[in-house]
């Protein structure tokens, strides 16, 4: 019904997200087409200095989340374990340039940041490195686990809750699962402090 209407207060959005909030915990990939459409409730708040009954009109992106809600929402489910990792990768990022290596083996890759990637702040470029990574060492691979190390917290975090409230933080997130989803690829974030990350950080 909120995808019919042409115009909705801002209240009635918030309403749909408290609800589909709700059902996290029995959907596996929820938070994905969930933080994007808290991203837009907090924009409009702050746009309306806090006035839930301003009007709002839902923008391409938003229907297509909550089209995806209206498709799986009945078929979603939530594994309660994940199986033992595939294998293990590190990661990492530098101003100049990324690494990744697969822990117990000779395999490694690198990069370097274009002039305009450089201007990115550190964190999007941590994550951006294990989407790199991911798509280097697992194209021609689905249905394994893989465990990711990284020494950025704000990684870590965006990977493990599949988003949250920095706009562009969120839709590289959301690119990097739904790029893993298409593969039945699951990963798994886990903070390794720089000092330990070697490898990587040399590659960077």
């Amino acid at each position: 019904r909120l995808i019919l209407k042409k115009e909705i207060p801002i209240r009635e959005f918030a309403q749909v997200i408290g609800k589909l909030v709700a059902t996290q915990p029995g959907v596996q990939f929820a938070p994905l087409y969930i933080k994007s459409l808290e991203i837009t409730k907090d924009i409009l708040l702050k746009c309306h200095y806090g006035n839930f009954d301003a009007k709002m009109i839902l923008s391409e992106d938003n229907i297509s989340d909550l089209n995806w809600w209206v498709n799986n929402v009945k078929s979603s489910f939530n594994p309660i374990n994940q199986k033992d990792p595939d294998f293990i990768l590190k990661t990492d990022s530098s101003s100049k340039g990324w690494g990744a290596v697969v822990q117990d083996t000779l395999l490694e890759t690198k990069g370097f940041w274009s002039y305009e990637e450089q201007k990115n702040h550190i964190n999007f470029l941590e994550l951006k490195a294990v989407s790199l990574a991911l798509k280097w060492f697992c194209s021609s691979r689905e249905k394994i686990h893989i465990q990711v190390y990284v020494d950025n917290m704000v990684a870590l975090n965006y990977i493990n809750k599949m988003g949250g409230r920095i706009l562009k933080l969120n839709t590289l997130t959301k690119e990097l699962w739904n790029w893993c989803i298409n593969r039945k690829i699951w990963v798994t974030a886990f903070y390794l402090p720089g000092v330990a990350n070697i490898e990587a950080d040399r590659l960077s």
